[in-house]
């Protein structure tokens, strides 16, 4: 759906629209899921979808910059980003120029300490609460000097994995994977064909195993944005032209 700037927007609900016009509710949406992964021997049961129940939330914040940043918490994608403003606090990434080959190393740098700490720690905080200091500017600047360079495993929305924080568990919110979080090697750096060659060049010479994502690919992000002007209180949104999105406002 596309509108003009400062169009209204009718606050039909599109998921609502589906239900109505495919004929199919919520309740029986997790019946199709129950029998999805009951087929193959899966774990997740109906029960588990059709007993869940939201509710509102501390939420989660760091600050950066000079900004106050909030997300939501562990069952969410949220703590990735506080993770990874926290190691980028004392860092000037404005300073090194967008996308140059120095501003690519220190950003892929900083996501790849990010999601390994959030593969380890980060899951539904009724079940898995963070450990104490994970989101603190001492642990970034730990995490920061160290710079590990630790293998990851595939972190996904269903993990099986006993050692992990976000391991599935009868009513436990998993949290969700953000496209493709496969990183067999830190080593690796997936760049989309606009980024210049002699960047790519140039992030080989630095030790980066740099491989082709194509002109666009939905797996490097999909992001939703929705800025308000804090003096017309006018809200606009905007979606990413990677995946199929869409803004509405009302």
């Amino acid at each position: 759906m596309i509108a003009r700037v400062g169009a209204g927007i009718s606050p039909a609900l599109a998921t609502l629209d589906y239900f109505l016009e495919h004929g199919k509710s919520p309740v029986n949406n997790a019946r199709d899921v129950d029998r999805f992964f009951r087929e193959p021997g899966g774990i997740v049961r109906y029960e588990d979808l059709a007993g869940y129940e939201s509710r509102w939330e501390e939420s989660l914040g760091t600050s950066f910059h000079g900004y106050d940043v909030y997300t939501c918490d562990g069952w969410s994608q949220g703590p990735r980003i506080v993770l990874m403003l926290n190691m980028l606090e004392n860092q000037e990434p404005r300073a090194l120029g967008y996308n140059t080959p120095e501003y690519i190393h220190l950003v892929s740098q900083v996501i790849n300490l990010a999601i390994s700490d959030a593969h380890k720690y980060v899951g539904d905080p009724d079940f898995a609460p963070a450990p104490e200091g994970l989101y603190g500017k001492d642990h970034a600047r730990a995490q920061r000097a160290d710079r590990r360079e630790e293998r990851l495993s595939r972190m996904g929305q269903f993990n099986l994995d006993p050692e992990l924080a976000n391991v599935m568990a009868p009513g436990k919110r998993p949290r969700p994977a953000s496209g493709s979080e496969v990183n067999l090697s830190p080593a690796v750096l997936r760049l989309e064909d606009r980024i210049p060659t002699e960047t790519a060049e140039a992030l080989w010479a630095m030790g980066h195993d740099v491989q082709s994502w194509g002109l666009w690919n939905w797996r490097a992000c999909a992001p939703t944005v929705t800025w308000r002007d804090p003096e017309t209180g006018l809200m606009i949104a905007a979606g990413d032209v990677r995946r199929e999105t869409a803004s509405l406002g009302f």
